[in-house]
């Protein structure tokens, strides 16, 4: 019983635009937490300087960081990650980077406060 309790917890759909860096802008960012299993998608993230190099996006709050660096693409193909201690970068931005998701499995105990909103 304690098993399925702990796989059907979820965060629900949370927008957490709210905890973008000051130079970045989304027209949606999302994160969903059902078990141990995360979602962080992000559409349309921009960037208002240079854009070049690793730049921090943000940083994801406890509960729903991976247990290593989570790697991945932006649609328009720039090195995006999530590292182990939540900060979700991409790698030369330039003004636009699409949009990217990752997905992965937490080893964080559940959020004792839910980040952002409901979406």
């Amino acid at each position: 019983m304690v098993w399925n309790l702990k796989q059907r917890r979820s965060t629900g759909l949370r927008d957490i635009s709210g905890l973008l860096n000051a130079d970045f802008s989304a027209f949606q960012l999302r994160v969903l937490r059902i078990g141990d299993s995360v979602t962080v998608h992000i559409v349309n993230l921009s960037y208002a300087g240079a854009g070049t190099g690793t730049l921090s996006v943000m940083l994801l709050p406890a509960g729903l960081r991976p247990p290593a660096t989570a790697a991945g693409y932006t649609t328009r193909g720039q090195s995006s990650l999530v590292t182990s201690s939540g900060v979700v970068q991409v790698v030369n931005p330039g003004p636009s980077v699409a949009s990217v998701t990752f997905s992965y499995l937490t080893l964080d105990p559940f959020p004792s406060t839910l980040p952002g909103v409901s979406a």
